[in-house]
């Protein structure tokens, strides 16, 4: 998925349930704010 969406990264968070932003909210907001502040 992250490919046909051209994503310009991915995390992979081990253990991670597809509830992620539950389970690893650090995770998910480190990822937005990378996100928010790239070029």
């Amino acid at each position: 998925m992250a490919e046909r969406a051209d994503a310009r990264a991915t995390v992979t968070v081990k253990g991670a349930s597809h509830a992620v932003p539950v389970s690893h909210p650090d995770a998910v907001t480190h990822l937005i704010e990378r996100a928010a502040t790239s070029r």
